[in-house]
């Protein structure tokens, strides 16, 4: 009789402590960019959630597959084009209907009301604002990895998480940094042209996750 009122408890105990330390790591990064929020901020391109070609899947369950379209842009202007194997290609949602993407401030590059996606296999998300807008550490933690052609820093976190921001004018590079200090300012830092914007990214034990949450995983915004 006791082993049947042990059983429960010991259950209900496991149950709220996985669910605590799970909660635990939900909402602990701050948005990197100074002056934005994670819905302010204009967004060109998401993570994708699906792993097959010809089709893209946002956080919301959003898809979109391949159009016969794709994106130039040369001397900073945006335009689309037709069949000339530029890239990426754009992708559309079933009619051509907008893609809405609630709790983002979603802009297309090219004309069309937010008819495209870009692009398929994406890994994190591009934010395009003002170049030297100035880029913080989402979370404390130790820089792991540094990459000054891309510019490009990775902060190990103390919970298993990653943030790496890339394209940024680098502007200090610490073994360790606090939440919020400044790490770098937005640009355009690449080994060929890829305009202006932070590309940034989140991993959790080595494995890709989405910041907005999505595919069981938590929202890890504050």
């Amino acid at each position: 009789m006791k082993n049947k009122t042990f059983l429960p408890i010991v259950a209900t105990l496991f149950l709220v402590l996985f669910a605590s330390v799970g909660s635990a790591f939900a909402g602990f990064l701050q948005f990197p960019i100074q002056g934005y929020t994670s819905s302010t901020a204009p967004v060109t391109a998401v993570m994708d959630h699906d792993d097959n070609w010809y089709t893209i899947e946002t956080y919301t369950g959003e898809t979109g597959t391949y159009q016969d379209g794709c994106l130039a842009y040369v001397n900073g202007e945006n335009t689309t084009c037709s069949g000339n194997g530029a890239y990426p290609w754009g992708y559309a949602r079933e009619n051509q209907t907008p893609w809405s993407i609630l709790g983002l401030n979603y802009i297309d590059y090219a004309p069309g009301n937010n008819v495209y996606m870009w692009y398929d296999n994406h890994h994190g998300y591009d934010f395009m604002v003002p170049q030297w807008t100035p880029v913080r550490a989402a979370a404390s933690g130790y820089v792991s990895d540094y990459n000054s052609s891309w510019g490009q820093i990775t902060i190990d976190h103390d919970n298993g998480y990653q943030t790496i921001y890339t394209h940024m004018y680098i502007n200090q590079c610490l073994p360790y940094v606090s939440k919020g200090t400044i790490i770098g300012y937005v640009s355009n830092v690449a080994p060929e042209p890829v305009g202006v914007h932070l590309h940034f990214v989140v991993k959790k034990w080595g494995e890709l996750v989405d910041p907005y949450g999505g595919s069981g995983e938590p929202v890890l915004w504050e």
